[in-house]
């Protein structure tokens, strides 16, 4: 899958095709400086070259079975019909509207006839959310029109996204399929993709090239601590937020991703030319192919060029293959020492040499000007935190839907705590992280509370908190109390749309991951007048306490905002 033409383009798919550079450029020079916005005029499509296509796959196992990744269900609503539309649809996972009885995509969304961007199976469209307004970026796909094969690379893509939760990967909020198109809701992300940004600028400076590879690194890292290779990375993969300068860059499509084992080589030769990897072009590669393919990203933004340039596609691989980096342009005279010693050790022809995602996060080339100690948190982030380890858990899953759904503007102070606390770079938050940001703030703090805590963000008990976890125990209280918020967080936990939340909703939602005897535990959480079943009142006044279960019994105290 490749990029599309502006702003969120590249969230539509393309399909194969030839590098368009310049004519009249020589191969394996590199023009002057004055003709920098020229040589990287034209975006690269993905090339996929040799090995025949995979084979065609049913509905992702992440999608369908809950004890994959439990809290996956708070964040996205997956609705599939059945070909002939005669069946009301499977609600998998909710968040819109408790009135929309299982609604189709032309219910939910109004579409804007300005397309952001097109490929060979699709177009990219701003949609807005008819009962808040909230407008999203729809990528939709004429399944008629396409080969299995890639039918299967988008539900690929649905199921990877479904289960990442990092502040840099693209968010995707609902799908929906019709007997001939599949709808994607993406987060709209109007600030055009990073290649656009070069062009318009020539070339990039390294103290903002330095902001945004810290968060490439950050995304990449955790990638592939999850076993995830992305084999795609280039810089129309990477959209902004917003046309701010310093708006959050986004990593989006994930159609040639896949999940790896330990050692595990691969085969299919994919990705985009000029970014490709050698050892991808060979046919074995490992997820060592992303972090060559972020070292070209990287020497573009800087020299305005990419690094291996020819009239064809031929041309390029040649020179891939040979990997030679040339520093000797003009535009490289005032680039750091520790910046080329980066692009090198990143752009490495010996994978096993190349730095790993991690290492290339924690050079010193990204630190040089770093403060010598983290900031502290806000003191409203840890009493926002301390509040949040005493509720309990019915209200902890709906906060977590809401946090998820957040507009970047909420998100944005939320998200400065989150980074302050991510030390590492790698996109979670670890115990020991928590630790030291919380002594920073509070040495005094006792460490068993600060370990409480943590285990109150980490619901799941994976050692480690995602995006979304933290944002859910640092939201402030006028957030969550929105009334649309509420019914979206309502809805989400209401399975069978039938205006109340049951036991059965929760064995639904969470499978086996969670006992008969959690369960019931769980919904006397809240303070109900029938057993077993909780009114969207009862649940509205759920969220306006604090509720927690201790020794079998429950205490609900109401909190004021904080």
């Amino acid at each position: 899958m490749g990029c599309g033409s502006s702003s969120q383009a590249a969230a539509a798919p393309s399909g194969s095709g030839n590098s368009n550079e310049p004519p009249g450029q020589a191969s394996g020079t590199t023009p002057p400086q004055k003709t920098v916005s020229a040589k990287i005029a034209n975006k690269t499509v993905a090339t996929v070259y040799g090995e025949s296509d995979p084979e065609f796959r049913n509905l992702p196992k992440a999608l369908t079975d809950p004890t994959t990744h439990p809290t996956s269900h708070l964040r996205l609503n997956v609705v599939f019909m059945n070909r002939t539309e005669q069946t009301k649809p499977m609600k998998l996972i909710g968040m819109d509207h408790p009135m929309h009885h299982g609604p189709g995509f032309a219910q939910v969304y109004n579409v804007e006839k300005k397309i952001l961007g097109s490929g060979a199976t699709g177009d990219v469209k701003v949609c807005t959310k008819k009962s808040t307004g909230q407008k999203y970026a729809l990528k939709y796909i004429n399944m008629n029109r396409l080969k299995k094969a890639e039918i299967a690379a988008f539900l690929q893509e649905v199921e990877l996204l479904a289960v990442l939760d990092h502040p840099n990967i693209i968010k995707l909020y609902e799908t929906f399929q019709d007997k001939s198109k599949l709808y994607m809701i993406f987060e709209l992300c109007p600030g055009g993709d990073l290649f656009d940004r070069v062009a318009s600028k020539q070339f990039l400076k390294e103290k903002e090239v330095i902001r945004i590879v810290k968060k490439m690194c950050s995304a990449l890292t955790y990638l592939h601590d999850r076993h995830i290779v992305h084999r795609d990375i280039k810089l129309e993969n990477w959209i902004f937020e917003g046309a701010d300068e310093d708006a959050e860059i986004k990593l989006i499509d994930f159609g040639l991703s896949v999940v790896y084992a330990d050692n595990e080589k691969y085969h299919k030769v994919c990705g985009s030319v000029h970014y490709v990897a050698p050892e991808v072009l060979k046919g074995s590669y490992s997820k060592a192919c992303d972090i060559w393919s972020m070292g070209v990203s990287v020497y573009t933004m800087l020299a305005g060029a990419r690094p291996f340039n020819g009239r064809t596609d031929e041309d390029v691989v040649d020179m891939v293959m040979a990997g030679h980096l040339s520093f000797h342009e003009p535009q490289w005279t005032h680039i750091s020492s520790e910046c080329k010693q980066w692009i090198k050790a990143c752009v490495c022809i010996d994978p096993h040499r190349r730095l790993t995602a991690k290492q290339a996060g924690m050079h010193v080339w990204l630190h040089k000007d770093d403060l010598p100690d983290p900031p502290e948190i806000d003191k409203s982030t840890l009493s926002a935190m301390m509040t949040y380890e005493k509720v309990g858990k019915l209200k902890k899953f709906a906060m977590q839907s809401v946090a998820y759904h957040m507009n970047p503007e909420e998100q944005r102070k939320l998200r400065a705590e989150f980074c302050k606390v991510d030390t590492e770079g790698n996109g979670y938050i670890t115990y020991k992280e928590l630790l030291q940001a919380i002594r920073r703030t509070d040495p005094a703090m006792a460490e068993d509370k600060i370990k409480d805590m943590f285990d109150g963000m980490d619901i799941e008990g994976k050692g480690h908190v995602d995006y979304t976890e933290f944002l859910a125990a640092t939201l402030q209280k006028r957030i969550y109390m929105e009334q649309e918020a509420l019914y979206n967080a309502f809805h989400l936990l209401d399975t069978t749309d039938c205006g109340t939340i049951q036991s059965s909703d929760l064995a639904t939602i969470f499978g086996n991951s969670l006992k008969p005897s959690e369960i019931e535990g769980i919904m006397k959480e809240a303070k109900t007048s029938s057993p077993g079943v909780i009114t969207f009142d009862e649940f509205k006044e759920l969220m306006n306490s604090e509720a927690y279960t201790k020794n079998g019994r429950t205490s609900v105290v109401q909190i004021p905002d904080h």
